[in-house]
């Protein structure tokens, strides 16, 4: 798994449109990249609500954030939807590259581990929020960190 200090792999993903969203994106804001093993399931569906419900105050701190599993992108898109998300759902599917660039792949398995990165504005690796059933220990450690790297800018 990608270690605190390291910078944010180079990738190429996937939006609902099926546009390619990368790395580049990302430079020059503070990133969150919201691992989640797979779209419609209950731990998921309660995680990227709780991002939702922080959404506002991550986006008045100027942070990108981003849902990214191993679904394909119109699976992605529909519970983005289906969520009624104010942010991203990215689709890493057929390969999974992207997931094994950050080293979060499930063993043995073509989904993602549940694991949160919070990048700072030059790319690199400032916190991650790895596994635990707490649904909401993703989403508020995240905002968390978030207002630690926006406040030292």
């Amino acid at each position: 798994m990608l270690e605190v200090g390291e910078p944010m792999p180079e990738f190429v993903l996937f939006n609902r449109k099926h546009e390619p969203v990368t790395n580049k994106d990302f430079e020059g804001k503070v990133s969150i990249l919201a691992f989640y093993p797979m779209a419609f399931t209950g731990g998921c569906t309660l995680e990227m609500q709780g991002f939702k419900q922080r959404y506002e105050e991550l986006e008045a701190l100027g942070v990108e954030v981003v849902g990214v599993s191993a679904d394909p992108w119109a699976a992605a898109g529909a519970f983005c939807d289906a969520q009624e998300l104010q942010f991203q759902l990215l689709s890493d599917f057929p390969a999974g590259q992207t997931i094994d660039a950050f080293g979060v792949r499930r063993e043995g398995a073509a989904t993602a581990q549940r694991v949160t990165f919070v990048f700072d504005a030059a790319g690199v690796l400032r916190h991650a929020i790895q596994g635990t059933t707490d649904m909401e220990a993703h989403p508020q450690g995240a905002l968390d960190a978030a207002r630690t790297l926006s406040a030292g800018s």
